[in-house]
């Protein structure tokens, strides 16, 4: 039974929008796009893995972050600061455990593309500035992150 539960939670967790497509760049502007690989972390716990993550970007929200999936927008050029924080949580404490004001703070040029991969780990969630080939062969398994209505 508790094997069901977990799985319901997992599977509950996870992008469902369409596959990746790229989308051409704009001269005015960065283009972003933050994915999250699907990731199931035994170590972890399922539940921290399948929540979705409120990502934020110069501390306005930006989007639900789920297991699976990907986002993209057009940046302002110049210095930004991405967060994060759990959507869901059973405890306070994993819940400020795996939630970060400042995840990445980078400089971002306009009319370039930026891959962005976050990712939980045994010390919280992660954001990191991938390669344009890393980036472009990972988020080929992620799907478009559909919003919920709130």
């Amino acid at each position: 039974m508790l094997l069901l539960v977990s799985l319901a939670a997992t599977l509950a967790g996870c992008a469902s929008g369409d596959a990746f497509r790229a989308a051409p760049p704009r001269a005015d502007a960065a283009l972003i796009y933050i994915y999250r690989p699907k990731q199931y972390n035994v170590l972890a716990g399922l539940v921290p893995n399948a929540t979705p993550h409120r990502i934020s970007v110069n501390g306005s929200f930006l989007v639900d972050l789920q297991n699976g999936g990907y986002t993209s927008y057009f940046a302002k050029p110049g210095t930004n600061t991405f967060g994060s924080a759990m959507k869901y949580s059973h405890s306070g404490l994993v819940a400020l455990a795996n939630s970060r004001k400042e995840l990445l703070r980078t400089n971002l040029d306009a009319g370039q593309v930026y891959y962005l991969r976050f990712a939980l780990g045994g010390f919280g969630p992660k954001l990191r500035v991938v390669d344009a080939a890393t980036g472009e062969r990972e988020i080929q398994h992620c799907k478009l992150n559909v919003e919920e209505e709130r």
